[in-house]
């Protein structure tokens, strides 16, 4: 697998096996979709794309013409609609572990802050910080495990624009 070189940079070869291509192409396509899929075009990293252009060109060698498709126009390589749907549970199992994840941490950590004070957790030593926060981490832990969100409730002022949706 031969690339052109983009730089005065020393390169690197490796050798896989067809098996361990595609592995490197879900990789690639995992971490970009990962670093990239939140920024706005002109905000995205330039250097990622690049070495997934790379490691895309080489798709056909590798027997995985059904996953990467090169667009003439554009003189880019893109994941097709089978790669992007083979791949995308390991993205909603990824935004899910996370929600929870993030629900958890923000909300344990903003009660032990009301409960202790910013002056008192930044006196803390890192053990007792952990000690005491543990609580609020393992009750959220439990309610989300037991409940999910079903038992979460933010009180809004009803009015007709925005409706009560809340059964009774």
């Amino acid at each position: 697998m031969k690339t052109k070189k983009i730089s005065n940079e020393p390169t690197v070869t490796i050798t896989l096996t067809p098996q361990q291509y595609k592995n490197l192409v879900k990789t690639m396509y995992l971490g970009e979709w990962l670093i990239n899929s939140w920024r706005m075009p002109d905000d995205t990293e330039k250097e990622i794309e690049a070495v997934e252009q790379v490691v895309y060109k080489h798709a056909g060698e590798a027997g995985l013409s059904d996953w990467i498709e090169y667009d003439d126009t554009l003189h880019l390589s893109f994941p097709t609609l089978d790669m992007e749907e083979e791949l995308m549970p390991y993205i909603d199992d990824y935004n899910e572990e996370n929600f929870w994840d993030d629900l958890l941490e923000n909300l344990a950590n903003r009660d032990f802050l009301w409960t202790y004070g910013e002056e008192k957790i930044l006196a803390m030593t890192n053990e007792e910080r952990l000690t005491l926060s543990s609580p609020f981490h393992e009750r959220y832990h439990n309610e989300f495990t037991e409940h999910g969100i079903e038992r979460l409730h933010i009180p809004f002022t009803v009015t007709q624009s925005t409706p009560n949706v809340r059964p009774s």
